[in-house]
């Protein structure tokens, strides 16, 4: 069992002005061998005292100070933990098995507070996804009843959305050229008009048939449509589609790298990590960190920098030259600390 602790950790504004044993003691919540999938579990003061070396009344107040914090929720009557940023390092969309897990991981808690701030969390996670948060409270009862007017209310705004996408209202038709106020096409008679003499008329006249002016509005909207925001959500479902479903973190660091390095290379290094099966946010990182090191500004240059890179790697299996074009991958972290995974 293996518990995520990022790299930063350290170097946190927070953790740098913890004293030794409060950095021992947080360190403790969040790597002891009582954590679960759901970072809600029973603290189990006897075993952190042996673990700790400290005594139970400074565990005690170890604890208030990091509720007082922000960062636990603690139920001294059920010694009950609660580590309120759990989800940011510990993905539930990822894989079935493991919202089966925090299922019963929560029929097992005893404090009602902690299921119901933890139902919140999950709601803001799985806002897009209400099957994940109905799959993940499965007979939890105190959430029960919740969770089905949560979910039967998400389902009737989509609905209602997608029927007001449905009845956005049609342009005009534009009226013929040099025609006078009386013969513009403003009835159904001036519209069936105009439909007939289409073949015939519309070179001459200069009509623009309804089907091209409600296209040319189309792309007008998607013009104004085409922005930073929307630019991420296709690299988010990219990723989605061919590694996996994103954690928060992840999706931080993707829309993070489409500002820095633009869509359509974030996109082609997500093409690359799959062609060669590396498929981790970490490897893709990594290809992006080369690219940022080396100029890389176009999809061109980096598929020129992509094949000299696997040309040289060939061509180091027979003889020992210059492979500079290596250094595309292995500058950083992709190739070197990626291989072995």
């Amino acid at each position: 069992m293996y518990r995520p602790v990022d790299i930063e950790f350290w170097q946190d504004e927070f953790v740098l002005e913890l004293s030794s044993e409060h950095k021992l003691t947080y360190l403790f919540l969040l790597t002891n061998r009582r954590t679960t999938q759901c970072g809600i579990y029973n603290i189990g003061l006897t075993i952190a005292q042996l673990e700790l070396q400290f005594s139970e009344e400074k565990i005690r107040q170890h604890l208030k100070f990091f509720q007082e914090k922000g960062k636990i929720l603690y139920n001294p009557d059920n010694r009950e933990v609660m580590i309120l940023n759990w989800h940011k390092y510990n993905n539930i969309h990822n894989h079935k098995n493991i919202r089966i897990c925090i299922n019963k991981e929560l029929k097992r808690v005893k404090t009602t507070e902690f299921i119901n701030a933890f139902y919140e969390i999950c709601k803001g996670i799985c806002k897009e996804e209400p099957e994940l948060l109905k799959e993940i409270f499965k007979e939890v009862e105190i959430n029960d009843e919740i969770l089905k007017t949560e979910i039967e209310r998400e389902t009737k705004e989509r609905k209602e959305l997608n029927d007001t996408n449905e009845r956005k209202e049609i342009p005009k038709v534009k009226a013929v050229k040099g025609e006078d106020a009386a013969g513009e096409a403003t009835g159904e008679n001036a519209n069936t008009n105009q439909k007939a003499n289409y073949k015939g008329s519309n070179k001459e006249n200069g009509i623009e048939d309804h089907k091209e002016d409600h296209k040319e509005h189309n792309m007008e909207i998607n013009k104004e449509d085409v922005d930073k925001p929307q630019n991420k959500n296709v690299v988010l479902q990219c990723f989605k589609s061919n590694f996996h479903l994103p954690s928060p973190i992840e999706i931080q660091k993707l829309n993070q790298w489409v500002e820095d390095m633009g869509e359509s290379l974030v996109l082609k290094a997500l093409e690359e990590a799959v062609c060669v099966n590396k498929r981790n946010l970490n490897y893709v990182s990594g290809i992006l960190n080369n690219w940022l090191s080396e100029g890389i500004a176009t999809v061109e240059e980096a598929e020129e920098a992509i094949k000299k890179y696997k040309g040289a790697k060939k061509t180091t299996l027979v003889q020992k030259e210059d492979n500079s074009a290596a250094r595309i991958y292995s500058k950083n972290l992709a190739e070197v600390d990626y291989e072995k995974e």
